[in-house]
């Protein structure tokens, strides 16, 4: 971790607040309620989308980090924490309002 460009955690923190509007743009869509299987294709199609969109725009730009596969996998555990983070907010706050 010592040799990790703090630009590239900065980056990596903003990215994974995008999130948010994918959340809203997801909730959009009327038929995500009633097909899981949409769900699903939706789920994996982000997460492998994560994949390229944090190579194109982090770590394309960071020469050590091509080699290590453990910043991949933190950009889209933080998306998807992010994610599953609004959600429940959403849930607990916004739609048990009186």
């Amino acid at each position: 971790m010592a040799n990790v460009d703090i630009s590239v955690l900065g980056r990596t923190f903003w990215l994974c607040f995008t999130a948010i509007p994918v959340c809203y743009a997801l909730s959009a869509i009327d038929r995500m309620a009633t097909d899981h299987f949409l769900v699903f294709v939706a789920g994996v199609v982000i997460c492998v989308g994560m994949g390229f969109v944090s190579y194109y725009a982090i770590f394309k730009h960071v020469k050590h980090s091509r080699h290590d596969p453990y910043l991949y996998i933190f950009t889209v555990f933080a998306f998807t924490v992010t994610t599953g983070s609004w959600t429940l907010w959403c849930h607990c706050f916004l739609l048990a309002a009186p």
